[in-house]
């Protein structure tokens, strides 16, 4: 089901509750910014530019199962609101973050590059919030990429 143009709520979920009946907390206010993302980042890369999401709603029963298989989130990360997401700018398809500054590879700079996207669509929306950036995978089956982790918080944080 979709719930704006671009996102349906299975990308907000929770991979490991797949299949089963389980709340999903989504900011409806985290969803408008993600579409303001996805069109700022057409503009910047062009048309086949899209917003992927490789971690959104985290449930307590999921942030338990990935301890048990050694990731580690904060006890009351953003992510269990519903106003936080890691994302990269795909630019072919494949799920992974594009070579943003053309310089013909991805790797942390093209992640950088992501997140100064991501704080121009806070400011032109006027709100706030964490951005960080991450070289490789930090779950069992992300793909092979970095990434740009932003939520809407309330206060300015980058790191």
């Amino acid at each position: 089901m979709y719930v704006s143009p671009h996102f349906r709520v299975g990308d907000f979920a929770s991979p490991g509750e797949a299949g089963r009946d389980h709340f999903i907390a989504i900011q409806p206010k985290f969803i408008d910014f993600l579409e303001e993302v996805w069109k700022a980042a057409q503009k910047e890369y062009g048309e086949t530019a899209r917003i992927v999401i490789l971690r959104a709603y985290l449930s307590p029963n999921e942030s338990l199962r990935l301890q048990q298989k050694g990731v580690q989130y904060t006890a009351f990360t953003r992510y269990l609101y519903g106003d936080a997401a890691a994302v990269v700018v795909d630019l072919a398809g494949k799920g992974v973050l594009g070579d943003l500054n053309r310089d013909g590879r991805v790797d942390r700079d093209d992640a950088n590059q992501l997140a100064d996207l991501l704080e121009r669509v806070q400011d032109a929306m006027k709100v706030q919030g964490g951005l960080g950036v991450v070289d490789r995978p930090l779950e069992p089956n992300w793909p092979e990429t970095p990434f740009a982790v932003v939520d809407l918080r309330g206060i300015r944080s980058r790191w």
